[in-house]
């Protein structure tokens, strides 16, 4: 019988690399992962939470991770004894994705969503230098005419 991975919680972030195909190369945390799931609250949905389960490629066997998955997704991943896992996505592009823990689907969520608000913020950082910038380009360039 195969060792079974006791889930307390994992304390760091798991590095998931993706193929060409998109197809998950790495099972989080080293975990056999018999399924993988986004998963989102919904309060008129029977327990309160929804699921996408991510299919599988029928070559290859591996988890395809969907075009869109970008900072802020929350998975649940599963192994075959019924363990659930928690993360959401801390970062990701056509190459991997990097999964934070989270102790349970609520925990995940809240901490997806602090990341999201974060990253929009420095969103408008970002693009309210880049017209600064912009601005003062024309500006210099008005001034040497």
């Amino acid at each position: 019988m195969p060792i079974q991975f006791v889930l307390p919680v994992p304390v760091a972030p798991a590095l998931v690399r993706l193929g060409p195909d998109r197809s998950v190369l790495d099972a989080p945390w080293g975990l056999h992962v018999t399924s993988i799931a986004h998963i989102w609250h919904e309060p008129r949905a029977p327990g309160g939470w929804m699921r996408v389960v991510w299919p599988v490629d029928v070559v290859n066997r591996r988890f395809i991770a969907p075009n869109d998955l970008q900072i802020g997704h929350v998975l649940e991943m599963g192994d075959a004894d019924g363990t659930r896992c928690f993360g959401w996505v801390a970062d990701a592009d056509g190459r991997r994705f990097v999964l934070a823990p989270a102790p349970n689907g609520p925990d995940a969520m809240t901490a997806a969503g602090q990341a999201v608000d974060l990253w929009r913020a420095a969103e408008l950082v970002r693009i309210g230098n880049e017209w600064q910038r912009r601005l003062n380009s024309v500006r210099r360039a008005s001034e040497c005419d």
